[in-house]
Protein backbone atom coordinates (compact mmCIF):
# COMPACT_ATOMS: atom_id res chain seq x y z
CA UNK A 1 0.00 0.00 0.00
CA UNK A 2 2.65 2.37 0.45
CA UNK A 3 4.20 1.68 -2.57
CA UNK A 4 1.44 2.46 -4.45
CA UNK A 5 0.55 5.24 -2.34
CA UNK A 6 4.48 6.95 -2.99
CA UNK A 7 3.70 5.84 -7.04
CA UNK A 8 0.59 7.85 -6.94
CA UNK A 9 1.99 10.75 -5.62
CA UNK A 10 5.07 10.79 -7.76
CA UNK A 11 2.66 10.56 -10.78
CA UNK A 12 0.47 13.48 -9.45
CA UNK A 13 3.65 15.44 -8.26
CA UNK A 14 4.71 14.83 -12.15
CA UNK A 15 1.27 15.73 -13.76
CA UNK A 16 0.82 18.92 -11.67
CA UNK A 17 -2.56 17.06 -9.90
CA UNK A 18 -2.75 19.46 -7.24
CA UNK A 19 -6.59 17.88 -5.75
CA UNK A 20 -4.49 13.91 -5.73
CA UNK A 21 -1.37 15.42 -4.21
CA UNK A 22 -3.43 17.13 -1.73
CA UNK A 23 -5.22 14.31 -0.99
CA UNK A 24 -2.16 12.20 -1.16
CA UNK A 25 -0.52 13.43 1.57
CA UNK A 26 -3.70 13.60 4.19
CA UNK A 27 -3.77 9.72 3.38
CA UNK A 28 0.08 9.71 4.35
CA UNK A 29 -0.27 11.43 6.76
CA UNK A 30 -3.25 9.30 8.49
CA UNK A 31 -1.13 6.24 7.65
CA UNK A 32 1.48 7.86 9.66
CA UNK A 33 -0.75 8.02 12.72
CA UNK A 34 -1.12 3.94 12.16
CA UNK A 35 2.86 4.05 12.41
CA UNK A 36 2.79 2.92 8.57
CA UNK A 37 5.45 5.64 7.46
CA UNK A 38 7.26 7.17 10.19
CA UNK A 39 6.98 10.75 11.33
CA UNK A 40 10.23 11.47 10.06
CA UNK A 41 9.50 10.26 6.77
CA UNK A 42 6.29 12.89 6.50
CA UNK A 43 8.41 15.48 7.46
CA UNK A 44 11.26 14.69 4.68
CA UNK A 45 8.38 15.14 2.12
CA UNK A 46 6.76 18.07 3.51
CA UNK A 47 10.67 19.93 3.20
CA UNK A 48 10.70 18.30 -0.46
CA UNK A 49 7.32 19.80 -1.22
CA UNK A 50 8.34 23.41 0.03
CA UNK A 51 12.13 23.09 -1.12
CA UNK A 52 10.77 22.50 -4.91
CA UNK A 53 8.56 25.32 -4.72
CA UNK A 54 10.69 27.40 -3.15
CA UNK A 55 13.17 26.66 -6.42
CA UNK A 56 11.19 27.46 -9.06
CA UNK A 57 12.23 30.71 -11.18
CA UNK A 58 10.73 32.10 -13.83
CA UNK A 59 13.99 32.14 -15.85
CA UNK A 60 13.15 35.25 -18.51
CA UNK A 61 11.93 37.82 -16.08
CA UNK A 62 14.59 36.51 -13.50
CA UNK A 63 11.94 36.59 -10.86
CA UNK A 64 11.00 34.42 -9.07
CA UNK A 65 7.52 33.14 -9.44
CA UNK A 66 7.19 30.18 -7.00
CA UNK A 67 4.35 32.28 -5.24
CA UNK A 68 1.12 30.38 -6.13
CA UNK A 69 3.69 27.01 -6.25
CA UNK A 70 4.45 27.93 -2.44
CA UNK A 71 0.88 28.83 -1.61
CA UNK A 72 -0.29 25.16 -2.57
CA UNK A 73 2.60 23.47 -1.09
CA UNK A 74 2.05 25.22 2.48
CA UNK A 75 -1.88 24.87 2.34
CA UNK A 76 -1.27 21.08 1.78
CA UNK A 77 0.94 20.78 4.28
CA UNK A 78 -1.36 22.83 6.62
CA UNK A 79 -4.07 21.18 5.72
CA UNK A 80 -2.37 17.99 6.78
CA UNK A 81 -2.12 19.16 10.56
CA UNK A 82 -5.57 18.52 12.12
CA UNK A 83 -4.96 14.96 10.52
CA UNK A 84 -1.36 14.35 12.02
CA UNK A 85 -0.18 17.19 14.03
CA UNK A 86 -0.40 15.72 17.62
CA UNK A 87 1.61 12.86 16.17
CA UNK A 88 4.38 15.09 14.57
CA UNK A 89 4.47 17.20 17.90
CA UNK A 90 4.87 13.99 20.04
CA UNK A 91 7.27 12.79 17.62
CA UNK A 92 9.59 15.68 18.01
CA UNK A 93 9.07 15.58 21.34
CA UNK A 94 10.32 12.38 21.62
CA UNK A 95 13.30 13.27 19.90
CA UNK A 96 14.25 15.96 21.65
CA UNK A 97 14.25 13.80 25.04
Amino acid sequence: MVETTQDKFQDASDDGNCDRIRILMRFLTVMMCSKVPVPSSLVVIFETLLSSAATTLDEEKGNPSWQACGDFCVSCILSCLPWGGSELIEAASSRRD
